[in-house]
């Protein structure tokens, strides 16, 4: 799990050979209001990171590295 600058919790999540990054808001406790906000297809997760500008650094089971970017006006 990994907290931003705006206090927004991200975390991953694998689901039929796809993993998926979930955005929560933890002053909402219930996990049906969760979101995903990006998706892709590997079978695990070795890296994880976030940096200030909501980019998102992920690594697959082939060591390959994605640079993952929001949408400005997806929130």
């Amino acid at each position: 799990m990994i907290m931003n600058d705006r206090d927004f919790i991200y975390y991953v999540t694998r689901q039929n050979g796809k993993c998926q990054i979930m955005e929560a808001n933890p002053r909402d406790p219930y996990i049906e209001n969760h979101e995903c906000v990006m998706e892709l297809k590997a079978e695990k997760c070795l890296a994880f990171s976030l940096d200030t500008n909501d980019n998102f650094f992920f690594m697959d089971e082939c060591f390959i590295v994605y640079k993952l970017s929001r949408g400005e006006n997806n929130r």
